[in-house]
């Protein structure tokens, strides 16, 4: 049923090419990329016919998939970004020396994997998610609702609006960046006389926002030298990025302003979380590769599966690492609130690890998919279709969980859990100027030491704007870019992002803690009915905006539909 869902949400123009495999790839001469548009019914009776058997090998694959995108003629692959959706329910069999082959050459797309049942293997597909840039999802809960995990991951897929996007950042003279924190994405601190540094993101979906930290070296002034001096610019940042025909594009980066009302306190808070959140997904990472792989590795060869006591050291030995990694960050005004919510996901981890009737790769399976979700800031599917953490989810991705939901009349047997999707995208929409906030301020103050300023960048990308006329030759024909009408899904998101913002200052509470606590419940309740009324209105917009696309996929000529109406104050709640 998850698999026919995403052949049937795929749209003309769109490509698809499935690779079922076991301890060999089946049928590998028979395996092409095909035309959904064509073949969408032959798509689904491959589905039906898939069978099961066989062991476990994950590298002749990947190397298949890859082989298949690699062997598109060089234009084709400007225009059409490549991805792999890997499947499996099974304990990975490949050698240490095809192992080492996921991170080097098999690493060239993204791959967002899935594991299936309780006995997969998280560390292994993590591992080739991390490699390629990608998300590791799984699902040992609400098998039936298999298709929201997949909605999740094409929600994004369908929404490219950049690729290799690159930040340069420029120290200002006689400062030092010291290192950059950019979670899954790679990044350089280059030296010379002018320090600077480098981040690199390959994709980046509609509405997404990637946040990054620059630790900076700042000489003190000296003695009545900073008299008058309120702002200095410490950071400069610009870039750029490639449209689908592999132009380079010019990123000029500007400094934001501050919403009115907001004091600097609040950008302390934004760089403290965003600090908090890379310390803990650096213990992840040493407790998974200083602490896990070895003794699992060892285990291995001594044919001995981790026991409970194993898992309960294990959890400890996590526990342990982030109360010593928390302690520095704990001196900060606010700060107990954002450690205390990091704390309590630490907590819940710690709880699936000591989870006693869960075998031992479902529990390692949860810690693995938090720190993918966080690591490359997008939404995974943790155990069960609605655990996930919303602040990852785009409006794109929503909807099509949302579509996803819907109950179908379609009645297949069980998905075959050894399956790769191979799915290039379409060309997307030409890529337009980045603008990102960034505030750098002399007041920020030391979250590492005396010498050192922490400063937070967030990076926005928006679909950008259709052109205002079609080129001379082209009349009579529709322009996708026009079709699918972004525009409109902007405003929509501004209006509601500015009316969130100001709902919450209606209710302004007095001095006394019952007024306080009144306030708080208050503005909770009034929060929920407006996020309920704008998921609404935003699924609508994209819907319009979907049915426009297809319209033009179709080939058919079509007048540009009317809005769905604006929200108003009879709507918003």
């Amino acid at each position: 049923m998850a698999m026919k869902f995403v052949v049937d949400m795929l749209v003309d123009g769109d490509r698809l090419a499935m690779v079922p495999f076991s301890h060999e790839v089946q049928n590998p001469n028979e395996i092409e990329l095909q035309e959904i548009s064509a073949h969408r019914k032959n798509a689904r009776d491959r589905v039906d016919n898939l069978q099961a058997g066989g062991g476990t090998l994950f590298t002749p694959a990947l190397r298949k998939a890859v082989d298949i995108l690699e062997s598109r003629a060089v234009e084709e692959t400007r225009k059409r970004r490549g991805f792999i959706i890997f499947l499996s329910d099974g304990e990975c069999t490949d050698t240490d020396t095809d192992r080492k082959l996921w991170t080097t050459t098999l690493c060239k797309y993204q791959i967002d994997t899935f594991g299936f049942s309780k006995f997969h293997d998280p560390l292994s597909l993590l591992t080739i998610a991390e490699a390629s840039r990608g998300t590791y999802s799984f699902l040992i809960q609400g098998l039936d609702r298999m298709r929201e995990a997949f909605a999740r991951c094409l929600g994004g897929l369908n929404s490219v609006v950049a690729i290799n996007i690159v930040i340069n950042l420029t120290a200002a003279p006689g400062l030092q960046i010291t290192s950059i924190h950019s979670g899954g994405y790679k990044n350089q601190v280059l030296k010379g006389e002018i320090s600077a540094g480098r981040i690199e993101i390959p994709v980046l979906y509609a509405r997404e926002t990637k946040n990054f930290i620059a630790h900076l070296c700042v000489p003190p002034i000296n003695p009545g030298g900073g008299a008058g001096i309120e702002k200095q610019v410490l950071l400069n940042a610009d870039g750029f990025f490639e449209d689908p025909t592999d132009t380079e594009k010019k990123v000029q980066v500007e400094r934001g302003e501050l919403h009115p009302g907001a004091v600097d306190g609040v950008n302390k808070l934004v760089v403290l979380q965003e600090m908090v959140r890379f310390k803990l997904l650096g213990v992840l990472k040493k407790f998974r590769e200083e602490k896990l792989l070895g003794e699992l590795k060892k285990m291995q060869g001594e044919k001995k599966p981790p026991t409970q006591k194993n898992f309960e050291e294990w959890a400890e030995w996590l526990l342990r690492m982030w109360e010593d990694e928390k302690k520095s960050c704990l001196g900060f005004d606010h700060a107990d609130g954002i450690v205390k919510r990091f704390g309590d996901e630490v907590q819940e981890m710690v709880n699936y690890l000591k989870m006693q009737d869960l075998p031992g790769n479902a529990r390692l399976a949860f810690v693995s998919s938090w720190e993918s979700s966080h690591r490359m800031e997008r939404a995974t599917t943790m155990g069960s279709p609605g655990k996930v953490i919303p602040a990852y989810e785009t409006p794109h991705i929503k909807a099509m969980v949302d579509e996803a939901q819907k109950p179908s009349g379609a009645t297949v047997g069980p998905l075959h859990p050894e399956t790769i999707i191979v799915l290039p995208q379409p060309p997307a929409p030409a890529a337009g100027p980045l603008v990102s906030p960034f505030t750098p301020d002399a007041r920020h103050k030391s979250y590492e030491d005396a010498n050192t300023i922490a400063l937070s960048k967030t990076t926005t990308f928006a679909p950008p704007a259709a052109d205002a006329a079609a080129p001379e030759g082209d009349v009579g024909k529709i322009d996708p870019c026009k079709c699918v009408d972004f525009d409109m899904i902007d405003k929509r998101l501004d209006l509601w992002s500015r009316f969130m913002r100001e709902v919450p200052l209606q209710f302004q509470p007095s001095e006394d803690a019952e007024s306080l606590h009144f306030t708080t419940v208050f503005r909770q309740a009034s929060l929920e009915v407006i996020n309920r009324a704008m998921h609404h209105d935003m699924y609508l917009a994209v819907v319009h905006a979907s049915n426009l696309r297809r319209c033009y996929n179709a080939g058919k000529e079509t007048s540009k539909a009317p809005p769905p109406p604006v929200p108003t104050k009879a709507n918003e709640h």
